[in-house]
């Protein structure tokens, strides 16, 4: 529940699964499937994590769907997208 004009920050976990190590990629951060920002992934040993965050305000009251994903090159594709919901009001109770 987040407050109309009050920033929330979302967090993401980009993790290297496997042994080897992957190649850097990009992140996009979307709102209502609109990009609202990208940021690099850089190359991750295996087993690595890279955290990813997004700030985002919201000027209207309504439900947001907020997605982050990345463009790795795997054969995992279904593990490289993750989205929230954030219900915003004009007032917190």
């Amino acid at each position: 529940l987040v407050g109309v004009n009050q920033p929330c920050t979302i967090t993401a976990a980009a993790q290297n699964c496997g042994a080897a190590a992957s190649g850097a990629c990009t992140a996009r951060w979307t709102v209502d499937s609109d990009v609202r920002s990208t940021e690099q992934v850089p190359a991750l040993d295996g087993g690595a994590v890279q955290e990813l965050v997004c700030q985002q305000a919201f000027a209207k009251a309504g439900v947001y769907a907020i997605s982050c994903e990345v463009d790795a090159d795997d054969a995992l594709t279904a593990d490289n997208r993750e989205t929230v919901v954030v219900e915003v009001v004009d007032q917190i109770p």
